[in-house]
């Protein structure tokens, strides 16, 4: 017995050893996992950080290179737009990196497409102070990220990266162009201005919808019929603003519109920026080329290009607002869907009279218990006046009842009457009533229920 005990307690302290040489080996593997993710985070940012700075720099030679006129800044700048986003949707730690690269690009855009050397760092520091401050002032306006699918959102949107910023930048770089290139100051500010407003306007709604992963979303879900019907819309846009911008004998800019909101109200935000997004593309391609209803006006390339830039912002006022208004009622319709299946169930389910009754007094609804109670059949008194069950000698007490509900919404009012069955017989019953209000704040009728 005693050498039995002592091989237990042998076997015991084995085991414990093994446990813990598991432990052990477990707790290394798992700290070689995390020094190898720290490791490689700094790498994936870099490699994330160097793809963004390319599409910037993409993006900014081809504005310094198109679409400045009288050695002024350029009039379409979307770089900072794609900053703007991309930093909205990141955390703060990947800033820098982003900056940098950013700044980088910027720079050397304007090293060798625009004003030159003097001018890369002071104008690459303004460019990114725009989109730096424009992604806080958004988080600040909005901490929940959103996709614009509120009025409030969009609104933001259009006085911060809209107006906000691109005011408060026009006025150092104006100040440096018009000191290297001695240029106009004001012709600067207003094309700076005007610029980077479009940019952000046109291309932050698609980016949006982009890095918040709807864009992804809907591509997942979507049926073929879908992607079809999508297809065929964004080609619409396309082919209609290709031929409006082909051809420069007739202004048919509201062309587009049509296609345009057919988008909207088939596929929603994605439709609206889209759509904003191919006309943008489309039409300051053939205008930069010279073709076009803008060049029917009789004045300077800045000019032309400003015009256009205020056409593409009330396209953008036209369509995304719309889009907006349309998830809010799509929502809402839900809700009432929602609601109303539950108001069937418990109308269907429950042995008082539920009665819906319209301000001029008609019946909207009656439950099933109309016919268990009274002995009428609910749908044949759907439209008729709900005073014709009520006792005559009753009827102005009920109306009277009926008319303080409609007048206090917040009140349920409560009133016994006598009633006639289908039978001819006459019966007592309590009603308790409340005023149905709709969402713009009217009153739209009451609804009651009679034990």
């Amino acid at each position: 017995m005693p050498n039995l005990s002592r091989a237990a307690k042998a076997a015991a302290k084995l085991c414990v050893a093994k446990r813990f040489e598991t432990r052990s080996l477990t707790n290394f593997l798992h700290s070689l996992q995390m020094s190898l993710h720290s490791a490689f985070v700094p790498v994936r940012e870099v490699t994330r950080a160097a793809l963004l700075a390319a599409i910037y720099l993409i993006a900014a030679c081809l504005a310094a290179r198109f679409t400045r006129f009288e050695g002024g800044v350029a009039m379409i700048w979307i770089a900072n737009a794609i900053l703007f986003a991309d930093l909205r949707y990141r955390p703060d730690h990947s800033w820098l990196a982003r900056c940098l690269a950013c700044a980088a690009a910027g720079g050397f855009a304007t090293w060798f497409f625009g004003f030159g050397p003097a001018a890369a760092l002071p104008l690459a520091v303004i460019n990114i102070t725009e989109a730096v401050g424009g992604a806080m002032m958004m988080r600040r306006f909005l901490p929940v990220l959103g996709n614009l699918s509120s009025p409030r959102e969009i609104g933001v949107l259009v006085l911060v990266a809209g107006i906000m910023l691109p005011a408060a930048t026009a006025f150092p770089a104006a100040f440096v162009a018009h000191e290297v290139a001695g240029v106009s100051y004001w012709a600067n500010w207003s094309g700076w201005f005007a610029g980077h407003a479009l940019g952000a306007l046109t291309v932050v709604p698609f980016l949006n919808l982009v890095l918040n992963g709807d864009v992804r979303g809907w591509a997942r879900q979507a049926r073929r019929a879908e992607w079809v019907e999508a297809g065929c819309l964004l080609s619409g846009v396309i082919v209609i603003s290709a031929g409006v911008f082909a051809q420069e004998r007739l202004p048919l800019l509201f062309l587009p519109f049509a296609p345009m909101m057919l988008a909207v109200f088939r596929l929603g935000r994605l439709g609206a920026a889209a759509s904003l997004l191919l006309l943008t593309f489309v039409g300051t391609a053939l205008t930069l080329m010279g073709e076009g209803p803008i060049t029917l006006i009789r004045a300077g390339a800045g000019l032309k290009v400003q015009f256009f830039q205020f056409y593409l912002v009330v396209a953008m006022l036209m369509t995304l607002p719309a889009a907006a208004e349309l998830k809010r009622r799509k929502k809402l319709y839900s809700r009432l869907q929602q609601s109303s299946a539950l108001y069937k169930v418990i109308a269907d389910r429950t042995g008082d009279i539920i009665l819906a009754v319209e301000l001029d007094g008609t019946i909207a609804y009656a439950s099933p218990s109309l016919r268990t109670i009274g002995g009428y059949d609910p749908a044949a008194w759907k439209g008729r006046r709900a005073r014709d069950i009520i006792f005559a000698d009753d009827v102005d007490e009920v109306a009277a009842t009926h008319a303080h509900a409609l007048a206090s919404p917040d009140q349920t009012f409560m009133v016994e009457f006598r009633a006639l069955r289908a039978s001819g017989e006459l019966g007592w019953f309590e009603s308790h009533g409340r005023a149905i209000v709709a969402e713009d704040g009217r009153v739209r009728g009451m609804k009651g229920g009679m034990p």
